[in-house]
């Protein structure tokens, strides 16, 4: 089975990428790469309540007026 961009990490598709010598597995791995990475940038965040409640929590240096 073919790795494709679903599986596969953008960035171990930019390490074979950068060792590959055919120009025609090259250009199939750069349009891999931009798709794995466009995925990876647009998955949301996964956060947890207790995320939130550590962003909302007063720090002893934060100064709120």
């Amino acid at each position: 089975m073919a790795p494709t961009p679903e599986n596969q990490d953008w960035r171990t598709i930019a390490a074979r990428a950068s060792k590959e010598m055919d120009d025609e597995k090259l250009l199939i791995l750069v349009q891999q790469l931009c798709d794995a990475f466009d995925a990876s940038q647009t998955k949301p965040a996964a956060h947890t309540s207790e995320d939130e409640n550590q962003l909302r929590k007063p720090t002893a240096n934060s100064q709120c007026q």
